[in-house]
């Protein structure tokens, strides 16, 4: 049965956050990135905006559709024919890198404190992180981070500032996603995060092989970290597939339970090996 219960825990406030860029490539940057315990402000690959107007971000995303019709029954599929992710943000620092993303300038256009914009311009890719706090996992002192990653990214509009005695210049800019980053797997966005509720109920991979092998061991695969116990004996998973003493010997029927656990993970997964020979 589906469980309707509201979990007020599971509920998010982006209540902290930062915006974090790098000019390099997503698959030089692609295990900082992917990792939310790794300080990307401490890393002298990334810039940071600073700090934000107080609308924070405003993502965006959307699907181009187009239906296929038929005569009798009228649309029978809907084809996905692109994909668009845009965040819309303004810089409230009046940075040198705020100021450079806003006119697209190349560090050649600077020189001292003279931003020569261009009358023409190729903006630069980039790989853009959008990383949000909302407090701490639940009975831990370790931060709950989200981190929207565009792994190749280009400022696609600005929203030209105000500058008056009443109200404080903010540099405004919209990132669009952009496909075929290096070392992404074709993803547009990534959603990287140790938030208890994004983990899978079911995280708990596991495979065993049916087959003992002469030596009277089983090979089973599980989720790295794990624990895999086949009858009484116990091991924790490796990238697998590990071998595991079965208690059978090659050419025995007989039934054998393998488990797989994890901590901080609801589920644990279980098969039952008939074991031939």
């Amino acid at each position: 049965m589906p469980d309707y219960t509201f979990n007020p825990d599971a509920v998010r406030v982006a209540i902290t956050g930062n915006v974090f860029y790098s000019e390099l490539s997503f698959a030089t940057v692609k295990t900082a990135v992917e990792d939310v315990t790794f300080d990307l402000g401490a890393d002298p690959r990334f810039k940071s905006l600073g700090v934000l107007s107080e609308d924070a971000l405003e993502s965006d995303f959307s699907d181009e559709t187009e239906s296929t019709a038929s005569w009798q029954s009228g649309n029978v599929r809907t084809l996905v024919k692109s994909r668009e992710a845009t965040v819309k943000l303004a810089a409230l620092q009046t940075s040198r890198d705020a100021v450079s993303l806003f006119y697209g300038l190349r560090p050649q256009d600077i020189q001292g404190g003279v931003f020569n914009v261009q009358a023409a311009v190729a903006r630069p890719s980039m790989v853009v992180v959008f990383e949000f706090k909302d407090g701490n996992l639940k009975g831990s002192s370790t931060e709950r981070v989200f981190r929207i990653v565009m792994p190749l990214a280009q400022v696609s509009e600005v929203e030209s500032p105000k500058f008056t005695s009443g109200e404080a210049i903010t540099w405004g800019m919209t990132f669009s996603a952009l496909g075929g980053a290096a070392g992404a797997s074709g993803a547009l966005l990534k959603l990287v995060t140790n938030d208890e509720a994004m983990q899978s109920r079911n995280a708990v991979s596991l495979w065993a092989d049916d087959q003992i092998s002469t030596d009277g061991t089983i090979s089973v695969s599980a989720t790295p970290g794990a624990t895999i116990t086949v009858g009484a004996k116990s091991v924790t998973a490796t990238a697998g597939p590990d071998k595991i003493a079965s208690g059978l010997v090659k050419g025995q029927v007989a039934r054998v339970l393998v488990t797989a656990t994890k901590a901080g993970l609801d589920d644990a997964r279980q098969a039952v090996i008939v074991a031939f020979p």
